[in-house]
């Protein structure tokens, strides 16, 4: 059986390479839906690699406790759009966890890092039942 041409291998390699990488900052569709834990805080990691981790947070109207933890290597911020205003909720280096309160009425919020270089990869939406 003859062997593909070198050039050819390379080219499927470099393929499935680009394939497997995210579209050029863009913020992905999230795959979970973090919810208040047992305490009543609502916890989202602001991660390394410029995401929120879930990207999508549910929580009762009312005062809504946010804990936001850093991963290793990056500083984040959690500010929240509420009637065309941004609040800061939290703010944390790396490796550190940070809290910070809320009190919102039902319906859908933004939220965002604004740090430089990271709002557009770092959107999210909180929905106040």
């Amino acid at each position: 059986m003859p062997r593909p041409p070198v050039r050819l291998l390379l080219c499927a390699v470099v393929a499935l390479v680009l394939a497997g990488c995210s579209g050029g900052g863009e913020a992905t569709e999230p795959t979970s839906v973090g919810t208040p834990d047992e305490t009543g805080v609502l916890r989202v990691t602001g991660t390394d690699t410029l995401r929120w981790d879930p990207a999508a947070l549910e929580a009762p109207a009312g005062e809504i406790t946010f804990e936001l933890t850093c991963e290793e290597r990056v500083n984040h911020n959690l500010v929240v759009e509420v009637d065309g205003e941004r609040t800061m909720v939290a703010e944390c280096g790396p490796g550190d966890t940070a809290e910070g309160t809320l009190d919102l009425d039902p319906g859908e919020y933004p939220f965002v890092c604004t740090i430089p270089g990271h709002e557009a990869s770092m959107r999210g939406t909180l929905t106040v039942d």
